[in-house]
């Protein structure tokens, strides 16, 4: 028998894609070439995980055929990782044994603790029936008669196996979908990602967790947070709503109404209508009927369709959607299809408008970023000064911007130059943030190399550059009153830096799972954080302590993103498992009109 490494490749990939990580396959085949070469075979469903079924078979023959009559009956059934790692013609080597150094009891095997390890490793997000691109109102069916989705299907794009070809791929108990790998994006020694690619390609960041790597959906596999206290929110200050049939990476408020829009990887966007939620009489099944949907497919949940990022323009009259399929969708407020724009050759990780409204900005796993034009729906400029795949990007001012990369690289440019205005080095990992401070006119990174660097436009030598942290920083945030930015990340803390002083001034350490955001409230006074805890945070910035938590139930596993309304009065949550949350904080009495200052 002999096959080659594309053959094998090949395998692997369809693996993973029937796993649902089409994130991860997309970027296996652009490394391992398999795209230049004629691999497209008819294989049936779980073709890898049967072929080493087989061999793990053989194996376990091998080992018992060395024994004595009747000792083999006495033998554990042999592990994938007891199979790698043994010699079957070695009598006396038949299973390995756990040590005593606390892993576990001298009898327990390695296939044991392996099971154990993985009942806190089921993550996913439920999937079903798809709709029509579009816009449909939350509350009754789609337009076109389709039938409203039913969130009891399989998870998105996976389709039904059989039992033992779906467990060993991946799929866990009750239709969820389980992880390759930790729960959290973990790091090898040295700092680089388990799953990095030579060139830095979609790195471990938010699309780790987009692929649902989270912790088990049931009392015994999820952490309990490390902090209780009599700061949970009132049940009836909260408005869950779990319509959206799979994860919810974003949410974002409107700047001037009182809605908000939330991107999945269901294959759809919506947007929330939450005014009068902090009545009793406005429910979540009330937001939830009148929400209205933005369609991105017009077949099954596609997971080529995931919304990966939105923003609303400054007027609050646009909502603009960044996609998985590369794609940028402009929608008004009400929810209708504006138009469809399409440049970059993959996913879209990041998008932002700029103040005045007339451009606003992409950046792609494609190495480029662009601008487009709005009023002309057009794009304006494609800007292809990075090396790898642009994670980030803001404006400085309405025509001149700064993105980042996992070429380790941030690069400054401006609409109508061919040329990059200025490009910032120093950090020696894939950079996952970048926000600019219009205060201190200053550009602020994080990194997988746990630094924080500030830089100033005026340089490209950074003006602030600090280990922040002891694992790596996935967010960062400038507070609204200027010169003091949050950083937080895999070490579950969140760190506050005096800019001007170039020093830390604050710790706040309460969570116990990585931190994926924070923000400040629009008085500064607070900061509120979302966790892979299930846990999100308040914190009074005068005294460091969690003043309001709320925690969501076991299936909400992790949360993605936290964003406060324009008052301060509401936050809202985005969640792994689907759900939506709208807060009710008026009793922390924001006052966005009188700025906290920070003690320094």
């Amino acid at each position: 028998m002999s096959f080659s490494a594309s053959e094998l490749n090949y395998l692997i990939l369809r693996y993973l894609e029937e796993s649902g990580l089409n994130h991860t396959a997309f970027l296996f085949a652009r490394e391992t070439q398999l795209d230049q070469h004629d691999m497209a075979r008819e294989v049936p469903s779980g073709a890898l995980v049967h072929v080493v079924q087989k061999g793990l078979a053989f194996v376990e023959f091998e080992s018992k055929a060395n024994l004595e009559d009747g000792e083999e009956n006495d033998v554990p059934r042999i592990g994938l990782l007891d199979a790698a790692s043994i010699d079957p013609t070695k009598p006396g080597v038949r299973h390995r044994q756990a040590t005593n150094d606390g892993a576990g009891t001298s009898g327990q095997t390695q296939r044991d603790r392996d099971r154990e390890a993985r009942t806190d490793r089921v993550g996913g997000g439920g999937g079903g029936p798809g709709m029509a691109e579009g816009r449909t109102n939350g509350g009754g069916p789609v337009q076109g008669g389709t039938p409203r989705r039913d969130r009891s299907a399989h998870p998105a794009g996976l389709s039904p196996t059989n039992s033992t070809s779906s467990q060993a791929s991946g799929m866990g108990g009750g239709g969820q979908r389980a992880p390759i790998g930790p729960p959290h994006p973990e790091r090898t020694p040295g700092g680089s990602s388990t799953n990095n690619t030579p060139n830095g390609q979609y790195n471990n960041k938010k699309h780790a967790a987009m692929n649902g790597l989270n912790r088990m959906a049931s009392e015994e596999g999820r952490l309990t947070p490390l902090w209780r206290s009599n700061c949970e929110i009132d049940k009836d200050k909260v408005r869950a709503m779990k319509v959206h049939s799979s994860e919810v990476f974003v949410c974002s408020w409107n700047p001037h109404r009182d809605c908000f829009g939330t991107g999945s990887s269901d294959s759809t966007a919506r947007i929330w209508d939450v005014s009068g939620s902090e009545t009793p009489q406005v429910t979540s099944e009330i937001i939830a009927n009148r929400s209205v949907i933005l369609m991105h497919s017009e077949e099954l949940v596609s997971q080529e369709k995931d919304v990966t990022t939105i923003d609303w323009d400054a007027t609050g009259n646009w909502l603009a959607t960044g996609c998985y399929d590369g794609q940028v969708r402009l929608w008004t407020a009400d929810g209708d299809l504006v138009g469809t724009l399409g440049a970059h050759a993959g996913p879209i990780f990041a998008l932002r408008f700029n103040q005045r409204g007339n451009y606003f900005l992409t950046a792609g796993v494609d190495k480029s970023t662009i601008v487009w034009n709005m009023a002309e729906n057009r794009k304006e400029q494609v800007f292809t000064f990075h090396e790898s795949s642009a994670l980030d990007c803001d404006w400085l001012t309405d025509d001149m911007f700064v993105s980042c990369s996992t070429d380790k690289k941030l690069i400054i440019a401006k609409v109508g130059e061919r040329r990059p205005l200025r490009t910032l080095k120093g950090h020696t990992h894939e950079v996952n943030a970048v926000r600019f401070d219009k205060h201190s006119q200053r550009i602020a990174s994080c990194s997988d190399d746990k630094t924080l660097k500030v830089w100033s436009l005026d340089t490209e030598r950074p003006v602030m550059d600090v280990t922040a942290h002891t694992k790596e920083i996935y967010t960062i945030r400038w507070a609204p009153v200027g010169h003091v930015i949050a950083s937080a990340g895999f070490d579950k803390k969140i760190r506050l830096w005096d800019v001007a002083q170039g020093k830390e001034i604050k710790c706040l350490d309460r969570h116990s799972d990585p931190i994926y955001t924070v923000a400040f409230s629009p008085d500064s006074r607070y900061l509120a954080s979302g966790s892979f805890d299930s846990c999100v945070y308040i914190w009074d910035m005068r005294t460091d302590d969690v003043v309001l938590s709320y925690t969501g139930p076991p299936e909400t596993r992790g949360v993605f993103e936290v964003a406060w309304n324009r008052s301060g009065e509401k936050l809202g949550a985005s969640c792994s498992d689907g759900t939506v949350n709208v807060l009710d904080v008026r009793q922390l009495q924001v006052t966005p009109s009188v700025p906290h200052k920070f003690k320094r």
